[in-house]
């Protein structure tokens, strides 16, 4: 069994490098363009300089230079439940592919949301995420 195994990948390879196809050249990375932080039902409130924060307590920094707070301010954007159509649609800061997280709690007066742990890393992990964050492309959903 474990030659019919062996001679079937070998044969697969084969095939692999005749057809000079590369399974790593066919995997594209995903530029996420956007984030949308889904706050519904949690009662986040708006405002200038909203900063999204771990579990903890600990505001989401990208790298040691940046600041706790995103720094343009005038693309982040504020969806009900009625406009969520618009995010869907590619229609709005976020842009057509984003990362989408759900909030787990709001803080600051209700104007900070709150993510889990698992969340926050994913977030500052995510590749083009600091560009994200400098150019403010953010969506909360209240």
């Amino acid at each position: 069994m474990s030659i019919r195994l062996l001679l079937t990948a070998i044969v697969f390879s084969f095939i692999l490098q005749s057809a000079n196809i590369s399974l790593a050249a066919q995997a594209k990375p995903i530029q996420i363009t956007g984030l949308v932080i889904d706050a519904r039902g949690l009662g986040l409130e708006r405002t200038m300089s909203p900063t999204i924060i771990d579990r903890y307590g600990f505001a989401l920094t990208l790298s040691s230079n940046e600041s706790n707070v995103m720094t343009n301010q005038t693309s982040i954007e504020y969806y009900t439940n009625e406009t969520f159509k618009d995010i869907i649609s590619g229609n709005s800061c976020a842009g057509s592919n984003y990362l989408t997280i759900r909030a787990i709690g709001v803080e600051n007066e209700r104007k900070n949301p709150v993510v889990a742990i698992f969340d926050a890393e994913r977030i500052t992990r995510t590749p083009g995420m600091q560009e994200i964050f400098t150019q403010g492309r953010i969506v909360f959903i209240q």
